[in-house]
């Protein structure tokens, strides 16, 4: 796809015209990486901005344990480290591709002319940071649940509300990373994906997973329980 027409279907150059997004497109740089390359390292300066060309790539952080907690899995169109880089601070987080990625990269001084001359960039901006917000907060909540029933259950109900067709959408990471992701082992994932597959609130076809009963995943979250009782 032409980088044009590919910036002009992101959130952050929403609404610009033809001619400014040709421009932006030859300020933007693009770069290849294999599976589990270094795209940028925790606490390093942030100078540029990253968009999702294709592939994916995951932002965790690291404890002093080499154990890592999946932050981000982020995709085609996803924007990566533009608030650091427009406060001129650190990565505060890690960021590793997942697969072979193409990812394009715009310096903070060029974003910050645009900005200068096409306010709507700025407003964008607010904007995804609202959502990523959003999602950042129902991560939290999310975590706080001890219950890895739960924890499942409000990560399929928040995947399915993002995409038009909310019954069914493709799980486009490994159960590893998801129950990283989740903050569960492997094996308690395991078997409550199996459990919720059983009692047939959901199915499964390789990646492809279909909402059957949306309704029992969402008293599981809010009572502990797929009953009003």
């Amino acid at each position: 796809m032409d980088i044009k027409v590919f910036l002009a279907t992101i959130p952050l150059f929403k609404y610009l015209p033809l001619g400014q997004l040709e421009h932006i497109a030859k300020l933007i740089k693009t770069k290849s990486y294999g599976r589990d390359e270094l795209i940028f390292r925790e606490n390093k300066k942030a100078e540029c901005l990253y968009i999702v060309y294709s592939g994916k790539v995951k932002i965790y952080k690291s404890s002093g344990q080499d154990k890592e907690q999946i932050l981000h899995i982020m995709k085609p169109g996803d924007i990566i480290a533009e608030v650091p880089m427009f406060e001129g601070e650190n990565y505060p987080a890690t960021c590793i591709s997942m697969e072979k990625s193409v990812l394009l990269t715009l310096l903070r001084k060029n974003l910050i002319e645009l900005i200068k001359h096409e306010p709507q960039i700025a407003l964008n901006i607010l904007a995804l940071q609202a959502k990523k917000l959003r999602e950042f907060t129902n991560q939290i909540e999310s975590l706080s649940i001890k219950d890895t029933n739960q924890r499942l259950a409000r990560y399929l109900l928040d995947r399915c509300n993002l995409i038009k067709d909310n019954s069914s959408f493709e799980l486009e990471i490994s159960l590893i990373a998801l129950a990283n992701l989740l903050g569960v082992t492997r094996e308690n994932l395991s078997r409550t994906m199996h459990k919720f597959i059983k009692q047939q609130w959901i199915s499964r076809s390789g990646k492809q997973i279909f909402i059957l009963q949306k309704e029992k995943l969402e008293l599981l979250v809010k009572w502990g329980k797929p009953t009003n009782s």
